[in-house]
Parts: C-alpha cells; sequence; structure tokens
C-alpha cells in the first residue's frame, strides 16, 4: 500500500474538545523506532464511580511535590515495562500464550449462572432498563453478553432494539468516514510527535497477549489511537492509553468472530470484521477516556488524587500499614501511580481484567 496522498494546506480535523488546558505534547521515546505504516480503511461491506473525582477539601495536596514524582515515575514506568515483560529480541511476550476471556473461576461458580440468567430477559427487552442493566453489571457480565452489555452502558448502541443496528452502524460510518481525513491532513512537529509516539508503543501494548504483536492489529490500534488523539488535542495520546484500547479490542472482536479464546493472530479474520471492531473500539474507548481526562491533562491531576484517596482509605482501613511504608520513606504515589494510570491493566490478567472493567463501566 502507498503512503496516504498528501492534501491542499489548511485542511484540517476539527478536534472533539479543545477545553482541557495544558496541551500534552508527548515527545517520542528515547528509544527510537520506526513509526508503522498507515493503511487506508479498507472498503467495509447508587454507588460512587471509580472514575469521578471528589471535591473533597481532603485532596488539597502538595501539587508541585507530587507533579514532579508523577512526571519521574511515568519515565520510569515506560522503561521498567520495557525491560520486564519484552523479549530482547523481538519485543514479543515472553512465555505468550492464548488466552481465554473467562477465568476457571467463571465457568465452575454456580453464581455465574445466576448472573447469566439475570442478563436474558433484559437485554432481550425492547427497551433496556439502562439503570437496571448498571446494577447488575456492576457483579459481573457474562462473556457472551459483554460486548453487548458494554457497549449499550457506555452509550455506543441504543437501548431500543429497533435503533441498535442503526445506532452502531451509523458510529462506524462516522469513524470510518474521520480516518482518511486524519491520515491525510498536513502533519506539523505535534502531530509526528504523536504519530510517532504511537508508533513506538504498539511493539509493547499488552505483550502477553499474543494478538497485540499482529501487525494487522497493531495498525488498527495505531489508527484508532492517532484519530483520537487529533480529535482531542487538550490532552493527546498519552502512553497507557494503548493499553487501555486491547480490553475493548479483546472483547469486541471474539464477540465478532464467536470465540471465547482471544485469537492470536488476525489470520482469518477478514478486514470488514476488523474495521468494524476497530471502529467500536474507537467508540468505547473515547467514552472511557471522556470519563478520565484529567488522568492525562498536564500534572496528572487525576491520577494524584486518586492516589491521595487510596492513601487516605488505606489510612482508615490499616493505619499500621501506613506509618511503616512512611517510616521506610515510601510514597504510594511510588507504586501505585501505575494502577491508576493504566487501571490495572498491567497488574492483573486479562480475564481478571475484563471483570473489573465490568464494574468500571457500569459505573
Amino acid at each position: 500500500m502507498g503512503q496516504p496522498q498528501s492534501v491542499p494546506s489548511g485542511k484540517a480535523i476539527p478536534p472533539v474538545s479543545n477545553s482541557i488546558p495544558g496541551k500534552v505534547r508527548q515527545a517520542a521515546s528515547p528509544s527510537g523506532g520506526s513509526p508503522l505504516h498507515l493503511p487506508p480503511m479498507a472498503a467495509s461491506s447508587s454507588r460512587k464511580s471509580p472514575f469521578v473525582s471528589s471535591n473533597s477539601t481532603d485532596h488539597k495536596v502538595e501539587s508541585s511535590q507530587l507533579t514532579n514524582k508523577a512526571a519521574e515515575l511515568a519515565r520510569h514506568d515506560v522503561e521498567s515495562t520495557r525491560a520486564t515483560n519484552l523479549s530482547p529480541a523481538d519485543g514479543r511476550a515472553e512465555g505468550s500464550r492464548r488466552v481465554s476471556l473467562t477465568t476457571s473461576a467463571d465457568d465452575a461458580s454456580p453464581g455465574g449462572g445466576r448472573r447469566a440468567s439475570k442478563f436474558g430477559p433484559l437485554l432481550e427487552r425492547e427497551t433496556v432498563d439502562i439503570e437496571k442493566l448498571r446494577d447488575v453489571a456492576w457483579s459481573g457480565v457474562p462473556t457472551e453478553s459483554r460486548a453487548l452489555v458494554w457497549k449499550l452502558l457506555l452509550g455506543c448502541s441504543a437501548v431500543q432494539q429497533t435503533r441498535r443496528d442503526a445506532v452502531v452502524q451509523r458510529l462506524r460510518r462516522e469513524y470510518q468516514d474521520c480516518v482518511p481525513r486524519v491520515l491525510e491532513a498536513d502533519r506539523g512537529e505535534y502531530e509526528e510527535g504523536q504519530h510517532r509516539q504511537i508508533s513506538v508503543d504498539m511493539p509493547r501494548t499488552n505483550p502477553n497477549v499474543q494478538l497485540f504483536q499482529d501487525e494487522r492489529v497493531q495498525q488498527c490500534l495505531l489508527r484508532l489511537l492517532f484519530v483520537w488523539a487529533m480529535r482531542h488535542p487538550g490532552t493527546g495520546y498519552v502512553q497507557g492509553m494503548n493499553d487501555l484500547a486491547t480490553p475493548f479490542f479483546c472483547v469486541l472482536l471474539c464477540d465478532a468472530v464467536g470465540c471465547t479464546d482471544i485469537p492470536e493472530t488476525s489470520e482469518g479474520i477478514s478486514d470488514e470484521i476488523l474495521n468494524h471492531v476497530e471502529a467500536d473500539t474507537y467508540h468505547c474507548l473515547s467514552r472511557l477516556l471522556d470519563a478520565v481526562q484529567d488522568h492525562y491533562t498536564f500534572a496528572q491531576k487525576g491520577i494524584q488524587k486518586k492516589v491521595f484517596e487510596l492513601r487516605r482509605l488505606t489510612r482508615r482501613v490499616d493505619s499500621a500499614l501506613v506509618e511503616h511504608l512512611e517510616e521506610i520513606g515510601i510514597d504510594f504515589l511510588q507504586f501505585s501511580f501505575r494502577w491508576m494510570n493504566c487501571l490495572l491493566m498491567r497488574e492483573l490478567n486479562m480475564p481478571c481484567v475484563l471483570r473489573l472493567w465490568d464494574t468500571y463501566i457500569s459505573e
């Protein structure tokens, strides 16, 4: 495939939001790496949210000190992830294997069967009761229903059955129409830097799942992350967002091809299916990131507040532990920054992540 054709100067993509101050201009990784080629899209036939930060006065943190620590930890996190998760030879995960969307506990648990029986009647209604669905999904979503439930809860599908297909198709067309405009638009230093950083991050995206070492899948992720970055210049792409796209991609791809084990490659999967999964992933990821944008703006204030909340909660339930950590000079930011930045994506295996995200999304 050839390179995208240039267009007359001045052609630009209208941003989704410019309201976030402090544009994050992510520099290229010092490790270098050549950007992936972006081919044109193939032709297609009562609970408190864990995302929303509290406005409590308890959150008056020492911002300058935390900001410096956050920046240092972000740089360290990238290097440590590269060193521990990737093989020096080719960047592939060591010991990677086929990954299931479900855990053995899900299959064996009587409660799992009871939960599954609650979703059928809800999803079969002419109009889904979205609040009831949120309440039920908070305790876990059956594998066979997860793709639809996530899209409904995120607003990426219609609650009325008669409108569901039309809404999904409209969102897919919206994304597919946007892609060529983004790829063909003139790029300045900022745009090239964003593209380069996403390209460099692709080989280390969720390296324990072999699917994300597949070139076609990496191109899908690169494309949707770049489109998102160009449409959200207030934040732009920040390292860690690539991992946040992977649960959506896994769930939506398995639903599209009808399997419960995550494929190891894209071999045998049509361009049409991949294009649909890419578009659906883009919209689901966009809705998720809309809720946590302050995690990725200048100084990452959202993450700092979450770390402060974790420290405050831990002090309430185990003050001796907090005092011990303080005595030996360990700050919560040192070990929990990555937890908040990647929503525990790098601490848990994929089946556990999906179960945790059922609760995230239900909020």
